[in-house]
C-alpha cells in the first residue's frame, strides 16, 4: 500500500514538471533570461568603457588635464629677452586710454548740460591740465582721438542701415562694455507679470536665416565662442 502511493505522488509530479516545462514556457525563459543577460552586458561594457581614460575622445580627453603638455625646452632663456631703456615709472591714470577718453568726454558733453568746455575744433592748448601736457607731448594721440569721434559719429548715422546685417557683433560689443555703461547696461525692473515683462526689449520682427544649414554653422559658432568664454 505504502509502495503504490509513492509510486503515485512521484508520477503526479513529474506530470506537474511536465506540464509547466512546455515548449512555450521555455522559449519565454529562455528569452527573458537573454534580454537580462544582455543588458548586463550592455551596462557592464558602458561602466567599463566610462571609467577608462582612453575611450574619451577629442581635446582634453585625458583627466584633469594630464594630456595637455606644452614642450618649454626650445623657448628657455638665461636671460630676459626685453631690453631696458629707461627707469620704470608707474603709469598716469591719464595714459589709459579709457580714462583718458572719458576726461575729454566729460568736456565735450557735460552731464550738468552747461556750456562744453572744449571742443574738436580746437587745439591742445585749449585743454586743462594733465590733459594739455599729455597731448602737447603726444599731439598724434589728440589727432587720432579727433578722428575716432568723426567714425563714431558715421557709424551712428549710418547703423539705421547696417544694423540687421551687423547685429551680433552689435549684441557682442554691448555685452563686453555692459561693465562700464553702469545700470542703464541691465534690464528695467519688472512692472507687471512675468508672462509680460520677460518680453520687454525682445524684437517684435525676428530675424530670418539665409537657410538651415547656415543656421546651423551659426548655432555651432556661436556654441564655440560661448565654451571658450566659460
Amino acid at each position: 500500500m505504502l509502495t503504490i502511493f509513492e509510486t503515485h505522488t512521484k508520477s503526479s509530479v513529474m506530470a506537474n514538471i511536465k506540464s509547466r516545462l512546455n515548449r512555450r514556457n521555455f522559449f519565454k525563459t529562455a528569452g527573458l533570461a537573454g534580454g537580462v543577460l544582455s543588458l548586463a552586458g550592455v551596462a557592464g561594457a558602458g561602466l567599463a568603457a566610462g571609467k577608462d581614460k582612453d575611450s574619451y575622445t577629442g581635446y582634453g580627453r585625458k583627466f584633469y588635464g594630464k594630456d595637455q603638455f606644452f614642450n618649454r625646452n626650445p623657448f628657455l632663456v638665461s636671460e630676459p629677452t626685453y631690453v631696458k631703456v629707461r627707469k620704470p615709472k608707474r603709469i598716469q591714470y591719464i595714459e589709459n586710454i579709457f580714462k583718458r577718453n572719458g576726461e575729454m568726454y566729460r568736456l565735450m558733453y557735460p552731464r550738468d548740460n552747461s556750456t562744453p568746455k572744449w571742443s574738436l575744433d580746437q587745439g591742445h592748448k585749449n585743454l586743462p591740465e594733465p590733459l594739455k601736457t599729455y597731448y602737447t607731448k603726444d599731439p598724434g594721440a589728440l589727432v587720432e582721438f579727433k578722428k575716432a569721434i568723426k567714425k563714431s559719429k558715421e557709424q551712428h548715422e549710418n547703423w539705421p542701415k547696417y544694423k540687421d546685417q551687423y547685429i551680433l557683433a552689435d549684441a557682442w560689443s554691448t555685452s563686453h562694455s555692459s561693465t562700464m555703461r553702469g545700470r542703464s547696461s541691465f534690464p528695467p525692473e519688472p512692472k507687471d507679470s512675468p508672462e509680460v515683462s520677460d518680453f520687454e526689449g525682445i524684437r517684435d520682427n525676428q530675424m530670418e536665416l539665409k537657410s538651415p544649414k547656415h543656421g546651423s554653422e551659426l548655432i555651432k559658432k556661436l556654441h564655440i565662442v560661448l565654451v571658450l568664454l566659460l
